[in-house]
């Protein structure tokens, strides 16, 4: 029998959103949205002065692993290229780092970045290790 080891893996999302014009709105469309296979989710407004933007934290459990991500939620502006930022972690049971890598990219891909470009909330998303993202673009 096999013993499973449970490794750690980061990810970066950044998302062009289709609409980044009422982030108020739309934050709370991607909580809805994700509600439906996250149960643990929430949405914090943040006003400070040099800016408003959304926060939106949560955290899911399946059958390989644990996901948690924190994201943030801005119009791009010349600082950025992209209007949402996500950063996820977890742990994935697998026999090497490199399954655990393959478990956590599909993971990810079917529970949080599916359900956002089925419900049209996102125009495009750049999904990476957090060395390979650079400045909102894959790295070369």
């Amino acid at each position: 029998m096999v013993t499973l080891r449970q490794f750690r893996v980061d990810y970066y999302a950044n998302f062009l959103l289709s609409d980044a014009t009422d982030i108020d709105s739309t934050s709370k469309t991607v909580v809805e949205v994700l509600k439906s296979r996250i149960g643990d989710i929430e949405v914090t407004r943040v006003s400070t002065d040099k800016g408003e933007w959304s926060e939106i934290s949560g955290k899911l459990g399946f059958a390989k692993g644990t996901i948690s991500f924190y994201a943030t939620l801005k119009p791009k502006d010349e600082h950025t290229d992209y209007d949402m930022f996500m950063r996820i972690d977890g742990f994935y049971e697998a026999d090497t780092p490199e399954g655990a890598d393959k478990i956590a990219r599909a993971a990810i891909e079917e529970m949080l970045l599916k359900p956002m470009k089925d419900a049209a909330i996102v125009k495009q998303a750049i999904l990476d290790r957090p060395e390979k993202l650079v400045k909102g673009r894959a790295a070369d």
